[in-house]
């Protein structure tokens, strides 16, 4: 007669899994404690959505919001890992995240995902998760899921109309910079690269002062740094328009000459919020009008010298170096010639 009755590890085998599925009926028992009226209306109305997991990562409870923001039903997810609808990419994160986290009873931490609905789309939601212990019970962790895809979306807008708009004053034919409230350069284009001959790292960031070049007037004196056109527009407010100015490089006699307008830019609430600067290469320009000036006053000059036919040689020779030296600009005087 054969013989029905279990083995000794058959029993054993037998009482474990008896053992697992009383502790996962606790659980669920638990968890209908939270299903239960009023608590079930507070958390169901929730805008964000309510994820618990056991110690496993196994969703035991999940706000009956789910539905509506991502096709799910709690049905759906129960018993599943909470990583599931993760892009793979993600999932080591918030895994590493959750046995780091099994000690931590009031460290909440949060991440950034793309969650997969039941409609196979992706929407972008922040994570928000802390473990926690009922009574004697091994730790649990509960989620707290936001959306973010409409937020994540005005970015990418944002982000894109950045790129049109760095293209956009790329194309232009002159320089654009973009200082911020405070005289830091925000932005500049590669015309405004191209003229200055400055590079876009030592720019950006950084301060008129911070340069260590040197501004002048038209009569050729230094600017005070108050005078600077972009901290005169941030003091008044006034924009300013066609104002000339030269740059001299350090350690360089060659001076790069420019037309610039300064436009401030206001918040909604008035302050300023940015100065626009734009400016064009008049170098050649300004060389050929000096070299025109200096063929003018040469011409004046020899019409004088024509003029002095009876003064002596020694006053005609004084007239010529003082008007040689005036004419170049010598510092020397007459020790040049």
């Amino acid at each position: 007669m054969k013989n029905d009755k279990p083995t000794y590890d058959e029993l054993e085998i037998q009482l474990a899994e008896l053992k697992k599925q009383i502790e996962v009926q606790k659980r669920y028992e638990n968890i209908d404690k939270i299903n239960n009226a009023p608590i079930r209306d507070i958390v169901n109305n929730i805008k964000d959505i309510i994820v618990i997991t056991d110690s496993e990562g196994l969703i035991i409870f999940v706000s009956h919001n789910i539905e509506k923001l991502f096709g799910w039903t709690p049905e759906d997810l129960m018993g599943k890992s909470i990583i599931e609808h993760l892009q793979i990419e993600k999932s080591d994160i918030i895994l590493h995240s959750q046995e780091n986290q099994l000690n931590e009873t009031e460290a909440w931490m949060s991440k950034e995902f793309h969650y997969k609905c039941k409609d196979e789309k992706y929407k972008w939601i922040e994570i928000a998760w802390c473990s926690f212990s009922r009574d004697s019970e091994k730790n649990e962790i509960i989620y707290v899921f936001h959306d973010i895809s409409c937020q994540k979306l005005l970015e990418e807008t944002i982000d894109k109309n950045h790129k049109e708009y760095l293209t956009t004053i790329d194309s232009l034919h002159f320089g654009v910079v973009v200082f911020d409230s405070n005289a830091h350069i925000l932005s500049c284009s590669r015309e405004a690269i191209n003229v200055l001959g400055i590079p876009a790292e030592v720019l950006l960031g950084k301060g008129l002062t911070n340069l260590n070049y040197t501004i002048i007037d038209e009569n050729l004196s230094p600017l005070d740094v108050e005078d600077y056109p972009v901290n005169k527009v941030i003091a008044t407010s006034v924009p300013l328009f066609n104002y000339e100015l030269g740059i001299i490089y350090p350690g360089k006699d060659i001076i790069k000459w420019i037309n610039i307008n300064v436009v401030p830019i206001f918040a909604a609430d008035n302050k300023l919020d940015k100065v626009i600067v734009n400016f064009y290469d008049i170098t050649t320009r300004k060389q050929s009008e000096k070299a025109l000036r200096l063929y003018s006053e040469r011409t004046k000059g020899l019409l004088k010298l024509n003029e002095m036919i009876e003064f002596s040689l020694h006053e005609i020779m004084d007239y010529a170096l003082e008007e040689a030296v005036r004419l170049t600009q010598s510092k020397l005087g007459y020790l040049h010639f």
